[in-house]
């Protein structure tokens, strides 16, 4: 028997929990390449904004990815800073979409960084409101082709407390990540 004997040892991780519903998966014979990159360009590594952290007892910087194709058919797959939730979900929309994220790669390969502006959540007015922004940017051959900036805000009303934000940032993470249009990105750029 395991016994904690260390005052918190035993706590559970405090984060905020995000359902990230995907499209559907299409089937590619071959995936393209790309290098993808993430910058975390927030003012504060925070989530929760003062009102939410003075509620919930302090603030949160880390947050649970569950991950499916419906609300009620999801599966959890790891627990993540905020670049690294960005990270996973693109890294996995993207393979959805045909492409395939690789490191290390050579001068050759397009580059996709992903500048997260925001990524927050408070209370106002006895309702969870919550932002996300980010810009994606596409680099090929080592030069800019194109910038595309992605943001949604949302409100919910405080019902249920946490479990209610956890539903508000699920549907605003699903809903911007999912606007993200990669193959129309390479389009607008001139293709591959």
């Amino acid at each position: 028997m395991l016994i904690c004997l260390m005052g918190g040892a035993c706590s559970s991780l405090p984060r905020l929990n995000v359902s990230y519903l995907m499209q559907a998966v299409e089937e590619f014979p071959e995936l393209e390449e790309i290098d993808l990159k993430v910058e975390d360009a927030r003012r504060s590594g925070n989530i929760f904004g003062p009102a939410a952290a003075a509620q919930q007892g302090g603030n949160i910087q880390m947050v649970s990815l569950s991950v499916g194709p419906a609300v009620d058919d999801v599966r959890p797959e790891g627990i993540f800073d905020v670049p690294g939730l960005m990270r996973e979900a693109f890294e996995r929309k993207f393979a959805a979409d045909g492409f395939k994220s690789v490191t290390g790669t050579a001068d050759d390969i397009p580059v996709v960084v992903i500048v997260v502006k925001d990524f927050f959540i408070d209370i106002v007015k006895q309702n969870w409101t919550g932002r996300i922004a980010y810009d994606a940017k596409l680099l090929v051959d080592g030069e800019m082709k194109v910038t595309r900036s992605i943001e949604g805000t949302a409100r919910r009303l405080n019902v249920l407390g946490r479990g209610d934000a956890d539903i508000l940032i699920g549907e605003l993470f699903t809903d911007c990540v999912n606007r993200l249009d990669l193959q129309r990105l390479f389009e607008v750029a001139g293709g591959l």
